[in-house]
């Protein structure tokens, strides 16, 4: 039996695994307008959600937080488990992945002391393991608070990990145990080490940019002053990404600072990879009343890269906005040359038609060049969620004028097949469809299906409105359901 414990594919290692833990992160963001998933309620979780008030009085969550307590099957099972690992391990004493299987198994047991032991055993072994981090978070869950910061003050104290990740999820942890405990000020601090930690340089060297996961619970728990300090000081670092001007930015912009944001998106566009900035800060001047400097941002990037699509399609749409039309309709003649090109190397590729029939609805005269290529996209994906949008957008466009019913329910019908007509979002929109087409007849009868197929309760209202608008002979008014169309 030991022998084949040590085996990591082995019904006993993935038996260990499905009991004592799963791949569901103990510490995650939850936004205010969030919700868990059906998938992640399992049996093994509550979710006693730590929440974090901003002083302007917005809450985020942390979670889940706990373990359920273990039936009296789980706890055999797992007691029996705890007699075989030790042999495994004896006959692969070096082997840390064993041992932290031991260890998260005997602090599911309440063994806390020899899980501690087995812990310090693993970083001697190899101490850039995540051990600590792992372990912690499963004295976390346990409600153990006092012994998972223990341990993780412990392992911060040898100087961390090397790996940039561990280091991460230490602080984050450890800012979750302050949270708990009501101490704001040093649950901000550790948030923030979290924070500038999911920026670091992976092992590639490249600086890794996106918005962390722990941004909004270090700006909740921190006042705007606080906040606008720690960002200050970490943009000053040029080693850093621009990811924490974007941060910084948008601070601001939360407390009304306009101004102070742009400059900071103009600074984030001098940094290396700061062009991802271009799009925001456009937006930002536009809405400032700056739509020249936003024009020549783009001008600059489109004569750094004449090849890329998107800068081009953007200035365009802000050509648009100042009433530039002949530069708008250049611009867009400009793009539709380079998705010809591309067309011409890629012919099968689907979604650049979709792409080239976007920017012909948008061109005088080219609505039937853009139906054509529309309806080669339609009958070649099999994207059912994109269908499904795209759908939704043309038969509920938030100018009637702008409704293609044909083109709804042939998307809608495409998505409709490939869900097997059990999808009830996917019923729910031919419906739509049919209706702005004004067969309300069939419109009703596929309203009807949408219904049956619904399985949120919750909602049923809004399906159910729809429903007596068809029964009625009406379509669906203007709104954001069809709010993303061209």
């Amino acid at each position: 039996m030991a022998a084949l414990a040590a085996a990591p594919d082995s019904p006993f290692a993935r038996e260990l695994d499905l009991t004592v833990s799963s791949d569901i992160e103990r510490i995650r963001l939850l936004r205010q307008d969030e919700h868990i998933s059906k998938g992640e309620k399992t049996p093994e979780w509550k979710f006693p959600h730590v929440v974090i008030e901003s002083t302007t009085g917005e809450k985020c969550f942390l979670g889940p937080t706990r373990y359920e307590p273990l039936d009296e099957r789980k706890i055999n099972d797992l007691n029996q488990l705890s007699g075989e690992l030790p042999r495994a391990i004896r006959l692969q004493p070096a082997n840390v992945e064993l041992r932290k299987r031991l260890a998260k198994l005997l602090v599911r047991l309440g063994r806390y002391d020899e899980a501690a032991i087995e812990c310090d055993t693993i970083t001697k072994l190899d101490p850039d393991q995540h051990a600590a981090h792992i372990i912690g978070e499963e004295l976390y869950g346990m409600g153990q608070l006092d012994r998972a910061k223990a341990l993780i003050e412990k392992r911060l104290q040898r100087g961390g990990s090397d790996a940039y990740d561990e280091n991460e999820y230490l602080y984050a942890t450890l800012a979750a145990i302050h949270t708990e405990n009501g101490r704001r000020s040093q649950a901000f601090e550790a948030f923030g080490n979290a924070y500038i930690r999911s920026h670091s340089h992976d092992d590639t060297g490249e600086v890794r940019d996106e918005l962390s996961r722990w941004m909004y619970p270090m700006q909740f728990s921190g006042s705007p002053e606080q906040v606008v300090a720690a960002y200050r000081v970490w943009v000053a670092d040029p080693q850093r990404g621009t990811g924490f001007f974007r941060g910084l930015a948008e601070v601001l912009l939360e407390q009304g600072k306009t101004e102070e944001a742009i400059t900071v998106y103009r600074e984030a566009m001098t940094r290396k990879g700061g062009e991802k900035h271009l799009y925001r800060l456009s937006e930002l001047l536009v809405e400032a009343k700056q739509p020249d400097e936003a024009i020549k941002l783009y001008q600059q990037a489109i004569a750094k890269n004449p090849k890329e699509i998107e800068p081009r399609e953007s200035l365009a749409k802000l050509y648009g906005e100042a009433g530039k039309s002949a530069e708008r309709l250049a611009a867009l003649n400009e793009v539709v040359s380079l998705y010809l090109e591309q067309i011409n190397k890629r012919p099968n590729e689907g979604d650049l038609k979709y792409d080239l029939a976007q920017v012909y609805y948008l061109q005088p005269g080219r609505k039937d060049e853009a139906r054509k290529l529309y309806g080669d996209w339609i009958n070649s994906s099999r994207d059912s969620n994109s269908l499904n949008a795209f759908a939704m957008v043309f038969a509920a466009h938030h100018k009637p004028e702008n409704r293609e019913a044909d083109l709804a329910i042939e998307a809608a019908t495409r998505a409709c097949e490939l869900t097997d007509y059990a999808n009830y979002d996917c019923l729910d929109t031919l419906a739509t469809a049919y209706a702005a087409k004004g067969d309300f007849e069939t419109a009703v009868k596929w309203q009807l299906k949408a219904i049956e197929a619904f399985d949120d309760k919750n909602q049923l209202a809004e399906f159910e409105s729809r429903l007596e608008l068809f029964r009625e002979k009406k379509t669906v008014p203007p709104s954001k359901l069809g709010n993303d169309g061209p």
